[in-house]
């Protein structure tokens, strides 16, 4: 996986609310090339992640920013995962700010 080496290390925070606040979020990609930041949307917006990892569908799952943070499995081939439980393909599931989810063998 191609990463940019340069990337900052996320700043993220929890608020006093327990939500992360929307213009700090980051999501942070450990795969076997190295580690990557991207920046995620705010309500709204739209933002494409892609990490060349053979583990990878082209469009594997959906992080969806909000009152919650829930990840949907796109009926990829290698699943997604979260805290251990495969997610059936097309239902969102809540994830609370900073767990970790894999999508295929990527964390």
């Amino acid at each position: 996986m191609p990463v940019d080496q340069s990337a900052p290390e996320p700043t993220a925070t929890v608020s006093s609310s327990g939500f992360l606040p929307a213009t700090a979020a980051r999501l942070l990609v450990f795969a076997a090339g190295g580690r990557a930041t991207f920046p995620l949307p705010t309500v709204g917006e739209v933002v494409d992640v892609c990490v060349d990892d053979p583990t990878l569908s082209r469009r594997h799952a959906r992080i969806r920013m909000g009152v919650m943070i829930a990840v949907t499995d796109l009926g990829s081939r290698d699943g997604t995962t979260v805290g251990g439980r495969s997610l059936v393909a097309n239902q969102a599931v809540k994830v609370t700010p900073g767990e970790a989810f894999a999508l295929g063998k990527v964390v």
